[in-house]
């Protein structure tokens, strides 16, 4: 969800992740949300 509130892209990785059958409190996931928020590598603004 490249763009949207870090909330919002942390409750839909969260998600997936619950979907996929992996533990949601893993730490990696604040780090995944928070990259994926950012946008994409490269752009302007990144």
């Amino acid at each position: 969800m490249p763009g949207q509130p870090l909330d919002v892209t942390t409750a839909a990785v969260r998600a997936v992740a619950t979907a996929e059958g992996l533990d949601a409190g893993q730490p990696w996931i604040d780090a995944a949300a928070a990259r994926i928020s950012a946008g994409p590598l490269g752009s302007p603004g990144a």
